[in-house]
């Protein structure tokens, strides 16, 4: 049950309902919205808490690409990741799963926007996971699962050109 997996996290407020969320987010792949009001959890449980647990438990070579509209908001997200992904009860997890050789779950390629976990045996120039804005360019980038999460944005609404540049990111993520 994902959830409780947040819970050892620190997520105390994490149901049985967002163990749902995570559970459509990485086992339906055509998931199209997760709608949910203001202060519901749904980054914290389907990006944070769901990336963590599908790579510890489902698929640790799988790649995973979370994307937001500015950069230094999806780093945010990246960061917090990568604190858990260091953290001793995520070690010692990673640990009791994949052997006591795990000594660390870094390699070289750790940062806020790309996370490549030592226990994965992925070859892909992409980190396991990934925290990237909208802004630069998406084309090239290939993942097992895509997570965009507040992409749309005050200035969609006022900006008819920015809502066709949303519109144009959005079919590219989704032929990712």
């Amino acid at each position: 049950e994902p959830h409780k997996f947040g819970h050892i996290l620190g997520y105390e407020k994490l149901t049985p309902l967002h163990g749902e969320w995570i559970k459509r987010g990485f086992y339906w792949r055509n998931l199209k919205a997760l709608q949910a009001h203001r202060g519901s959890y749904k980054t914290t449980a389907l990006i944070i808490v769901g990336s963590i647990w599908y790579l510890l438990f489902i698929n640790p070579h799988d790649t995973i690409g979370t994307f937001r509209k500015a950069d230094e908001e999806a780093q945010k997200i990246g960061k917090t990741v990568k604190e858990h992904f260091e953290s001793p009860e995520v070690l010692a997890i990673a640990r009791h799963i994949y052997g006591s050789k795990v000594r660390t779950l870094k390699t070289s390629n750790w940062s806020n926007s790309s996370i490549k976990l030592s226990i994965s045996q992925n070859k892909s120039p992409e980190g396991n996971f990934e925290a990237r804005g909208t802004q630069g360019s998406i084309t090239g980038s290939h993942y097992n699962v895509v997570l965009p999460d507040d992409i749309i944005t005050l200035k969609d609404r006022i900006s008819k050109a920015e809502r066709e540049r949303t519109i144009d990111i959005i079919r590219e993520l989704q032929t990712n």
